[in-house]
């Protein structure tokens, strides 16, 4: 007896040491992938306003929750003091939103491993440190990564609390979801999806009832003095905040799903990417075949009666399951509802902290459908769909090429040229070409306040009196940029056109004034 207890035992601990070695290798390749050409490409337009508010002062910061710009929050917070630490180079800036990402994938493995064990723990956080949409934001100094660890922290504790009833968990859900709240103004529909949860389960945690209530009001006692007039602002037509989101369309919550697991499509083909997904098709569909011949006949039955009983083991995981659920929708489902009745502010990257969800149910999903078809058919799936995609996202300019532009700019410009920023908003745009460009040529902006033709070219001669060539940058959403477009090429005929270069998200023009 004691021999087989002994072999149980090594068993156990071999299985252990198992786990902590793949866990180990998963969290090395999220580090590397989130490190990777971290420097690589320029500061997009959001990056400039991180940096230019994290180099100011820190009491401005300390106003309210982060929304558009980082200006005020957690987040604007914590970034202020890191430029202070490791300077405003872009792989510096962004070193603190990598080293989120990668502490995330530790939270979603415990996160996991509470809800349902080791290996779907495992599976969620392989789904998380390869998926590009993690990446991306993991690579970007803005507040993303950091709101979704501190939804990952929400949860976390909020799960503790509910299983073991303790003043610690109880104290450090309300600090951690307090965070969550000033990280983004976006966390108030990760809250809501907590509340329709605990609403919807009130028979099984009605002992607990005041202490959730007490937990509500805590929370939200020092988040709405300052969030309350920003809402009231946005609420009002033509209040600040999202103006520039468009309505979505209905597909866009299926659309957000998909990103948060395959890559985007970037410079490949619609063939391209079809063959990758045939490819990964068939490779499940053969592999899972050749493992049916392999296996006897008996094997195959036994596995297919495994399975049933295997199915039948949800209902132990229900509320787990209904938890995971209510994450994954709501905080998308709200922000579309508004977008759709009142005004639209649904945009893909502000769904982050619905992720998680999503990784740890397709996890629970693979692990549940083992018996029929072994985990390693599923990862090299995924593999042969992620992979090609995550290739390309790396090769490939994905961010807005300022550095680039600074650089054409300064090379082919010449004494009696002008620049125009168009539109320029609050003077944010003529910011991010000056932080890369190191000319001399005279800058002026044309604000997103002029609306028609005539108000835009009365604002152009403005900029442009006694210049011999004009430099036209433009950035910003098609419909804005069209209208723009329109009044500077096709319709004024005192500038000739000399030659133009599309940059990623930035357009540059060079004409020549006549006189």
């Amino acid at each position: 007896m004691r021999a087989i207890i002994n072999l149980y035992n090594k068993l156990n601990h071999d299985q252990n040491l198992a786990s902590n070695i793949f866990l180990g290798s998963i969290v090395v390749v999220a580090a590397v992938l989130r490190f990777l050409d971290l420097g690589a490409e320029s500061y997009w337009f959001d990056e400039i306003v991180t940096v230019y508010v994290g180099k100011g002062n820190v009491d401005p910061l300390l106003v309210g929750p982060s929304y558009v710009t980082p200006k005020f929050g957690l987040y604007g917070i914590l970034i202020h003091f890191w430029i202070r630490a490791f300077g405003t180079t872009e792989a510096a800036t962004r070193s603190f939103s990598a080293l989120c990402g990668i502490a995330s994938i530790a939270l979603i493995y415990i996160l996991g491993r509470k809800l349902f064990g080791k290996k779907v723990a495992l599976l969620s956080a392989l789904l998380m440190a390869i998926s590009e949409f993690q990446i991306n934001y993991s690579q970007e100094a803005r507040s993303y990564a950091l709101f979704e660890l501190t939804t990952l922290l929400s949860f976390i504790f909020l799960i503790e609390f509910l299983k073991k009833k303790r003043r610690l968990h109880f104290i450090l859900y309300i600090s951690a979801t307090i965070l969550l709240l000033y990280c983004h103004i976006y966390g108030v529909f990760v809250l809501a999806a907590q509340n329709l949860y605990l609403l919807l389960s009130w028979r099984r945690i009605r002992k607990i009832g005041v202490a959730w209530f007490l937990s509500q009001v805590l929370i939200f006692l020092p988040f709405l003095p300052s969030a309350l007039p920003f809402m009231l602002n946005w609420a009002q037509k033509g209040g600040s905040g999202v103006s520039w989101i468009a309505a979505p369309p209905l597909w866009y919550p299926l659309r957000t799903l998909y990103l948060f697991v395959f890559p985007l499509r970037h410079e490949r083909s619609w063939f391209s990417l079809s063959l990758n997904f045939g490819v990964g098709i068939a490779f499940f569909i053969l592999a899972s075949l050749i493992f049916i011949v392999l296996k006897r006949k008996k094997q195959c039955v036994a596995s297919a009666k495994d399975f049933y009983p295997s199915t039948l083991a949800l209902s132990s995981k229900k509320n787990e399951i209904f938890l995971l659920g209510f994450w994954l929708i709501w905080p998308i489902v709200i922000p579309f509802i508004v977008s759709i009745v009142l005004r639209p502010m649904y945009t893909d990257r502000y769904m982050i902290s619905a992720a998680p969800a999503l990784y740890l149910l397709l996890a629970f999903c693979i692990a549940s459908l083992q018996k029929v078809v072994p985990k390693f058919i599923y990862i090299g799936t995924i593999a042969i769909l992620i992979l090609p995609g995550l290739y390309n996202y790396y090769i490939e300019d994905v961010k807005e090429q300022w550095r680039e532009v600074g650089a054409y700019v300064e090379e082919k410009g010449r004494q009696g040229d002008v620049v125009v920023i168009a539109p320029d908003e609050l003077g944010w745009q003529q910011k991010s070409f000056g932080w890369y460009y190191r000319g001399s040529l005279p800058r002026c902006g044309i604000g997103t306040e002029c609306k028609d033709d005539e108000a835009i070219m009365k604002s152009l001669f403005a900029c442009i009196s006694n210049s011999k060539r004009l430099w036209l940058i433009m950035r910003g959403s098609s419909e804005v940029l069209e209208h723009f477009r329109a009044s500077f090429i096709h319709e004024h005929r005192s500038m000739c056109l000399l030659e133009h270069q599309k940059f990623k998200g930035i357009f540059v023009y060079l004409f020549e004034i006549m006189k």
